[in-house]
């Protein structure tokens, strides 16, 4: 259900304002690298009318994985009918309104280039965006505030941007976005009439379809003399040419290509043909189905009915003549049903194996369809096919049975995703069943109790439960034994990855010889990370319940849930020493760092290095066993001697000379010194025969008491001095007196 906060709200795991239960429609629409918005239908009379407000946030699903979408309110119509209907764009727009810098330069990987477009975003703090892309190609570019007037043109729409050099498909989840090389999958999902579809509408277009290609390239001679290389008969017909009124050329140059003969030209122009479907028309199709992942008839096959945009779908639509693998390039989101209301499939090309007419000539030309016989069960709704060519199942359990080789027949039945082998001649299945020659999937192997499974680089064991795949080129095994995946099985590199009661184990198989490098795991990409869960339901906050261990290649980074530290300790939960070479702590542009024979610092008069003792513990500047010490050598010495942290206050009455006379004032050596053959003669005091200028434990002294000590001993000796001075004035005047 969708939910209604404030403009300014940062968590959204609570209900905010509340739900939105009484919204009549919401429909959330996604395009491939463009929109994303919301747009709801209200009444004035729902529970939270008063709180519709624009800059208002709105949460709803997006599809089926793109969940938890907020769309920032930015226009509610006047009622009509009691019904206002309210707009709102996904947050990520945010990036529509600021700008970047007069100039920015990129470089590197798409990675690094979306870290530089986020970096260099200005008017927002702290920057909530994260970003990441899967392609490695390298690429280049600039960006300047005249061609590119903000954040958003910079990630595509406009000459140079990220789109524009590095291609791929974006996901934009909230503040996330992602740059994929191809962000949807191939789905085992069909659209047809008769199983999810309703309704669609074709818009097609010849207008930029060619026919034919005229190849040529630009060559030198051997006199390096550049000639024009191109085929006698200049150009090459597609084998659709005869679909169309009249002939559409397309000039390709494919100099450079490795062309240097008529050959090789002819060659290459047959290729572009082919890979470039040329005469084949472009086709968009606006298509409302049913979806099927919600539906209880499809509910074990539902994650393979699920499907989003930039997934590949097959659809099936008989009347216009279309049978096609294409991507889905727009979905319509019914957040209120949790379904898809309609999708859009773009630059779908029909099939021209299919009935079409074409006009070619003047003349009326029909392109016939070899169809598969049709039957009904005898319960009234189950279909039965007969012949080659795949058909399109209407309801699942439909049956297909398939000619095979020497009269044999095969049987299919439709499970919801794929046509399944339900049963064969004896012929094909006696002794192996090859893959290589047996085009099937999904064998029902009920009526097969022994023998073995093959294929050219796999094999199952229907004994045993073994199943074997085959690298052809290095011929490394992977073999899946029942509770087990091992790798390299019988070789001196086997490794074995089990589920055991302690979760994953990752070991060296009994006869791996090798290293223990030979149970490594290892990650590979732009930025790998293992992710760490302390919730059991998974419904809390990824931010407080999540650690990751994340490395780029270069650094390793521990990162915890917020406001939570790094601990080590053992098994007994008792703190645990860390070695290393380096410490860096503190701001990474400001660091402190922590060497084996120092700590450092910055100075600029802002920042102290801080070391703060547990408890009622001191600062030791000494060797491991406490019998020797160092000198610490700075400018200056400033101790903490503010009124802030003291408490009974009192002017001190001791007799600081008699106390001063006790101390007693001694040459020594120190043991060290000795031990090292130093000739240093010490002068100072003994701490245990010094209890006025010692610490508590009198084994040490306090050079701030000495001083105290010492300068109230200055006072109290000029104050003898300036009695004596007074006392010698009076006897001066009285002998003056006398004379």
């Amino acid at each position: 259900m969708a939910i209604l906060y404030k403009a300014n709200e940062t968590d959204f795991t609570h209900f905010g304002l509340g739900m939105l239960q009484d919204a009549i429609q919401i429909f959330v629409t996604e395009e491939r690298n463009g929109i994303l918005e919301l747009e709801m239908q209200y009444p004035v009379s729902g529970d939270r009318f008063a709180d519709l407000k624009l800059d208002r946030l709105i949460k709803a699903d997006a599809g089926h994985y793109l969940k938890n979408q907020r769309f920032k309110i930015i226009r509610i119509t006047k009622p009509l009918n009691g019904i206002v209907t309210v707009y709102g764009e996904h947050v990520s727009m945010l990036t529509r309104d600021l700008p970047l810098p007069p100039n920015v330069s990129f470089s590197g990987d798409a990675t690094s280039a979306l870290n530089t477009w986020k970096n260099s975003i200005i008017g927002i703090d702290p920057n909530p965006f994260t970003v990441f892309s899967d392609i490695s190609l390298p690429g280049s570019g600039s960006w300047s505030i005249k061609d590119v007037k903000n954040a958003r043109d910079a990630l595509g729409g406009v000459e140079g941007s990220l789109l524009d050099t590095y291609g791929g498909e974006y996901l934009f989840d909230n503040y996330d976005i992602k740059l994929y090389a191809n962000r949807g999958k191939q789905s085992g999902a069909l659209i047809a009439y008769g199983r999810n579809l309703t309704d669609l509408e074709q818009e097609e277009n010849i207008a930029d379809t060619y026919t034919s290609i005229y190849p040529y390239a630009v060559v030198s001679d051997d006199n390096q003399n550049e000639i024009i290389l191109t085929l006698p008969e200049y150009y090459l017909d597609s084998e659709y040419v005869s679909n169309y009124a009249r002939r559409k050329i397309l000039t390709v140059d494919f100099s450079g290509d490795d062309v240097t003969t008529v050959e090789q030209l002819r060659t290459k122009a047959e290729a572009y043909i082919i890979n470039n479907r040329i005469g084949v028309p472009k086709v968009n199709l606006k298509i409302k189905y049913v979806d099927l992942a919600k539906t209880l008839d499809y509910e074990e096959t539902q994650a393979l009915e699920e499907v989003n945009v930039c997934d590949w779908v097959t659809i099936y639509f008989e009347e216009y003549g279309i049978k096609t693998n294409e991507k889905i390039i727009k979905t319509v989101w019914d957040d209120l049903l949790k379904q898809y209301d309609s999708i859009e499939v773009g630059e779908a090309r029909a099939s021209l194996a299919q009935s079409i007419n074409t006009t070619v000539d003047g003349k009326l030309e029909t392109v016939a369809v070899n169809l598969n016989t049709i039957r009904l069960a005898a319960d009234g709704k189950t279909k039965i096919y007969t012949g080659l060519a795949e058909p399109v199942a209407s309801n699942i359990n439909d049956l297909w049975y398939k000619p095979v080789d020497s009269g044999a027949v095969e049987m299919y039945r439709w499970n919801g995703i794929i046509w399944a082998l339900q049963k064969t001649s004896a012929d094909t299945l006696a002794g192996t069943v090859d893959f290589a020659t047996v085009q099937a999937i999904n064998i029902d192997a009920n009526a097969i109790t022994t023998g073995t499974l093959s294929g050219a680089n796999f094999w199952l064991n229907l004994i045993t439960g073994l199943m074997r795949f085959i690298d052809p080129v290095s011929q490394d095994t992977l073999d899946l034994d029942q509770a087990k995946i091992i790798y390299g099985a019988g070789t001196t590199y086997e490794r074995i990855l089990a589920y055991t009661s302690e979760g994953w184990k990752l070991y060296p198989g009994p006869n791996n010889t090798g290293t223990n490098l030979n149970t490594s795991l290892r990650l590979h990409g732009g930025i790998t990370y293992v992710d760490f869960f302390g919730d059991l339901t998974g419904n809390a906050p990824e931010s407080t319940h999540r650690a990751r261990v994340e490395s780029n290649g270069e650094y390793l980074y521990l990162r915890t849930a917020n406001g939570e530290v790094v601990k080590v300790i053992d098994w007994g939960g008792n703190p645990r020493d860390i070695i290393a070479r380096d410490f860096i702590t503190s701001d990474p542009n400001n660091p402190t760092h922590h060497y084996a024979d120092r700590w450092e610092t910055p100075r600029d008069g802002n920042r102290s290095i801080v070391i703060s003792p547990n408890g009622t513990g001191s600062l030791y500047i000494c060797d491991p066993t406490m019998t020797a010490y160092y000198n610490i050598k700075a400018s200056d010495f400033v101790v903490s001697s503010s009124e802030t942290i003291k408490t009974n206050i009192v002017e001190s009455t001791i007799s600081a000379l008699d106390q001063i006379m006790d101390l007693t004032v001694v040459e020594y050596d120190l043991i060290k010194d000795v031990q090292d053959g130093t000739v240093d003669k010490q002068l100072g005091f003994i701490a245990e025969n010094s209890p006025a200028i010692s610490n508590p434990t009198n084994d040490a002294i306090s050079l701030y008491k000495a001083n105290a000590l010492a300068t109230k001993g200055v006072q109290e000796l000029l104050a003898r001095i300036e009695a004596l001075e007074a006392e010698n004035a009076t006897m001066k005047a009285d002998i003056s007196a006398i004379k």
